[in-house]
């Protein structure tokens, strides 16, 4: 009897030594949180220029914007969140190819959207939040990449939130 205990304990071993590497090779690699920024108004990001102007929210409205990424790097998952815009209002999300210089509005551009264009709904307290995947191609070539996010309600169109800079790598 206790040679069939020892046999099939040393079967459940070896079996387990078998499968625990056949399921960490299939499994996903976990994303890690690349980078992140803060999003403020629009006319505090670029005052006296044309976005600062009768379209702007009231001050307290805010959001940020998180990058996260598996290690190798072919996907960047690009995420946000805002406080205090309007509510129930469908809005865009834009993304400043070259990122932006806080104070220098000739920083801003040129944007690009993804297809189908990013949008989210604000709630009934004027919160929001929205995701993209970002993966190398045409549009976003492999390299790193330096971009703000810029958060427009479709009417007006009008910049209302504006990220500082983000940065990421994209692989094939």
């Amino acid at each position: 009897m206790r040679n069939h205990r020892t046999a099939i304990m040393l079967l459940a071993v070896v079996a387990a030594a078998l499968v625990v590497p056949v399921c960490t090779t299939f499994a996903k690699s976990p994303k890690v949180l690349v980078d992140e920024a803060a999003m403020a108004r629009a006319c505090d990001v670029f005052p006296g220029s044309k976005y600062d102007n009768i379209w702007q929210l009231p001050v307290g409205a805010e959001g940020d914007v998180q990058v996260w990424q598996a290690a190798d790097k072919k996907v960047a998952s690009i995420s946000g969140t805002v406080t205090g815009m309007a509510p129930n209002t469908v809005t865009n999300v834009y993304f400043d190819m070259n990122g932006i210089t806080a104070g220098d509005v000739s920083t801003a551009g040129p944007w690009q959207f993804i297809i189908p264009i990013v949008q989210f709904t604000t709630d009934e307290s004027g919160d929001g939040a929205w995701s993209a995947n970002i993966s190398a191609g045409t549009i976003w070539p492999v390299g790193t990449h330096t971009i703000s996010v810029f958060i427009n309600p479709i009417a007006p169109n009008a910049t209302q939130l504006i990220s500082d800079n983000v940065t990421f790598y994209l692989t094939k």
